[in-house]
């Protein structure tokens, strides 16, 4: 079943950025968390997505999407962030955590003939962070929309692609999705990425692979 992102406005979603701890490899890391991503989905994981960097760009990171119940289940003491801090424990022994954030659906778009944006085993897939003050997170947000909307239907390759921002104010995350590895890599430089520099923005681009998806249920609690 593959991994349905949340819609705009919707929050409750995490992602996390980890490599492995030596001398644990990349495959193990997958593996490992695999098996334990099992034992949170009936604490409130209510869908899971492992995407490992491609072995081309040398790098070995794990990217771990996932996406909770925002609202406390009644037969459990911990709360939503409690569960995802208890999941990077549990990841901690084979990995250090590069980054892990808080993110909302801010907007999305698809490709004629996609239905919804979503992630499935084998997909290829970047994720672009623009990291930024709090102050300039709408400008961000609108910005992306824009280009989004002017640039997304006319690149080559390009099957879906939506903007998350950080709830923290500090970061969105664009996520896209490819019809191929190579597609993905002539996106380097994308439209937007002299105005983001103008405001101030770093960016962090990287290439992904899809090597795991789970959703544990259909309904998920909104806020």
């Amino acid at each position: 079943m593959p991994f349905v992102l949340p819609s705009a406005n919707s929050d409750g979603m995490c992602i996390g950025f980890y490599k492995p701890r030596r001398p644990y490899t990349t495959d193990q890391l997958l593996n490992y968390v695999t098996k334990i991503s099992k034992g949170f989905q009936d604490s409130g994981c209510v869908k899971f997505a492992i995407l490992r960097t491609r072995k081309d760009d040398g790098l070995g990171h794990v990217a771990i999407c996932t996406v909770w119940e925002t609202k406390q289940r009644a037969d459990s003491s911990l709360s939503t962030v409690s569960r995802i801090h208890a999941f990077e424990k549990a990841v901690s022994p084979v990995a250090d955590t590069v980054d892990m954030n808080w993110y909302e659906t801010s907007c999305m778009q698809c490709k004629e003939g996609i239905s919804v944006w979503q992630l499935s085993k084998g997909d290829i897939v970047h994720l672009r962070c623009i990291l930024s003050e709090p102050e300039r997170q709408e400008v961000l947000s609108y910005s992306c929309l824009a280009i989004l909307r002017a640039y997304f239907p006319k690149i080559e390759g390009l099957l879906s692609c939506g903007f998350c921002k950080c709830l923290d104010g500090r970061k969105i995350v664009g996520l896209g999705v490819w019809e191929s590895a190579e597609a993905a890599n002539a996106f380097k430089a994308s439209p937007g990425e002299p105005y983001w520099k103008g405001l101030g923005a770093k960016l962090r681009f990287g290439v992904y692979e899809v090597a795991h998806v789970t959703e544990h249920s259909t309904t998920l609690t909104q806020r």
